[in-house]
């Protein structure tokens, strides 16, 4: 906690996806190979999280496409979640950009959650715009 500004702080950890020295890239600047599985972790995380703590956000800020999946698991996936059923889902889009796509079978695994295809359809070249897009489409 921020005792001066009275704000908690949470934070997203798990062993295998974010206890290394980069956060998005390795040091030749390759994106990692498991960067899908670590923003469907995140994104569930931060739900499950606040289902925990039992809060019912306003508002929903999404930052950077590694939370682009927030949007899409809020939506879907826990659509019927009564403490998100006024939240508003603003997502923020900046250049910090990548080349090239992200795990090809992403979508795929987003489908073993039960999702529809039609709600994973930009996802089938997981590309930092088509992120951005699903992103864009639940907010």
């Amino acid at each position: 906690s921020i005792p001066k500004e009275r704000m908690q702080v949470y934070f997203i950890d798990n062993e295998d996806y974010f206890k290394r020295k980069a956060t998005l890239t390795d040091e030749e600047g390759n994106l990692f190979p498991d960067n899908d599985e670590r923003a469907i972790f995140f994104a569930k995380g931060v739900i499950e999280t606040v289902k925990k703590l039992n809060w019912s956000p306003n508002i929903i800020h999404v930052n950077g496409w590694l939370s682009s999946m927030l949007p899409l698991y809020l939506r879907n996936y826990y659509g019927n979640e009564p403490l998100f059923n006024k939240a508003k889902i603003v997502t923020s889009i900046y250049n910090q950009d990548f080349d090239g796509t992200l795990d090809s079978n992403m979508y795929k695994k987003v489908l073993f959650d039960g999702l529809e295809n039609e709600q994973v359809k930009h996802l089938k070249k997981p590309t930092y715009v088509n992120l951005m897009k699903t992103a864009v489409d639940n907010s």
